[in-house]
């Protein structure tokens, strides 16, 4: 049972590794206009997520 676990994380963790390295090669190929627009985006879907969690930290206070 735990061999099989052990397994599962395994692969989880070489998939995980696969996609950061497919995300650096695709960013690498970019421009550096292209990088900051995906910089950018990125930052907004982080901001996005702050929000959503300060929102639901004032829902769950009150």
């Amino acid at each position: 049972m735990f061999e099989r676990m052990k397994e599962k994380n395994r692969q989880r963790q070489e998939e995980r590794e696969q996609r950061i390295r497919e995300e650096k090669n695709r960013l690498l190929s970019l421009s550096e206009k292209e990088l900051l627009i995906e910089i950018l985006m990125e930052l907004k879907r982080i901001e996005d997520r702050i929000d959503d969690v300060e929102t639901s930290v004032r829902l769950y206070n009150n």
